[in-house]
């Protein structure tokens, strides 16, 4: 059996189209989703419909409830000018979904596990098992893992959150984060500051408890459609969101 990994997808749904193209060139049995589906983008209904159409188990994202949830604006007045700038463009989506939308938004589960076929035992969260907020990292101590995954039990704990991929062992098992199908960060030191790079990230998981093989992918991403799409919204501070994004090689 094979397992894509996808997660962070946040409203961008040129992204999704480029890894769902990718996906089904290799036959893959089974999507996961880790959360993070319909906000901080600008195609935020669109991107949830695709999903629903997939009919893949998700976990519940921080965005994914703050879409049913918006901070107050008098809240806003704490954040940093582009946290304020994010927090817009998720109360924006939010507006853009209907009832029945949020609706399956609050059918997402905090955590999920699965006895795969091959006998091997998968556990999904998006930040971490205990919340959706907390970050997990290839950096990450021992001892905070301890904390984070205390009574977890598998062979393979799978989030996302950071937007980040990494795979490393920890206790025998495997910790993998897939990065981030709609909004993946890279360093750029040029400009001394993170920007998206013109690629869509997943994982794939494949093989049995003595033979597993967890794979990072990329695929490349129209930079070009990603922001004509932001452009051609109403979504605010499009033009800001978009200066992020570097061109397609």
């Amino acid at each position: 059996m094979t397992i894509a990994i996808i997660s962070d997808i946040h409203a961008n749904a040129v992204a999704l189209d480029s890894i769902l193209t990718d996906i089904e060139r290799d036959s893959v049995d089974q999507i996961i989703c880790l959360g993070d589906i319909a906000g901080t983008g600008p195609q935020p209904v669109r991107t949830l419909e695709h999903l629903q159409e997939l009919e893949c188990p998700v976990v519940l994202g921080n965005v994914d409830e703050t879409l049913l949830d918006p901070p107050s604006n008098d809240s806003l007045d704490e954040f940093t000018d582009a946290d304020q700038n994010f927090a817009e463009i998720d109360a924006w989506c939010a507006d853009q979904l209907s009832a029945a939308h949020k609706s399956f938004i609050q059918s997402f589960d905090s955590t999920l596990e699965f006895e795969l076929p091959d006998g091997i035992r998968l556990y999904c969260y998006h930040g971490s098992p205990r919340s959706h907020s907390e970050e997990v990292h290839a950096t990450t101590s021992e001892e905070r893992l301890d904390e984070l995954f205390e009574n977890v039990d598998a062979h393979l704990l799978a989030g996302g959150h950071t937007h980040f991929p990494f795979i490393r062992r920890y206790q025998g098992m495997v910790l993998l984060n897939p990065g981030s199908v709609g909004l993946p960060y890279v360093w750029n030191r040029d400009v001394e500051g993170y920007r998206n790079p013109p690629w869509a990230e997943y994982a794939v998981i494949t093989g049995d408890p003595k033979s597993l093989q967890v794979e990072l992918r990329r695929c490349p991403l129209d930079v070009t459609a990603v922001v004509e799409s932001a452009l051609e919204s109403d979504m605010p501070h499009a033009r800001w969101w978009t200066e992020g994004w570097q061109p397609s090689q």
